[in-house]
């Protein structure tokens, strides 16, 4: 009598993976987290630091938007010849807000893209 070929075929997937062929994905899964992290950053980062923008209020003292960035992770505000602008860390300033103060109190915000050069 012929057999089911089909109820005796067994898969590699049917066992559990062993302890070795779980560590031989390691490298893999730290490469991909290794060349995945930046540019999921530099993807995600003009989204995230827009929305961080948007939550300073103008009146807001320089201390004030200090602690507001560090908290919201973004270097506190540093002066340039064209103003002062917050980083974001995790992309290492890539993505900015341009800030506007007047006698050390905030006036206005904008979000700053460094790559076009320009505020939008």
């Amino acid at each position: 009598m012929p057999r089911d070929s089909k109820a005796d075929v067994h898969h590699a997937a049917d066992k559990p993976r062993t302890s070795r062929q779980w560590f031989r994905l390691v490298p893999f899964v730290v490469a991909l987290a290794f060349f995945g992290y930046g540019p999921f950053m530099k993807l995600t980062g003009e989204t995230r630091v827009r929305k961080v923008c948007a939550a300073l209020n103008p009146g807001m003292s320089v201390a004030d938007v200090a602690k507001f960035a560090d908290a919201h992770g973004m270097y506190p505000p540093g002066e340039y010849s064209d103003g002062y602008f917050i980083g974001e860390k995790a992309t290492a300033n890539y993505f900015n807000c341009h800030l506007e103060f007047k006698d050390g109190v905030l006036q206005t915000w904008k979000y700053f893209d460094f790559v076009k050069k320009k505020q939008i």
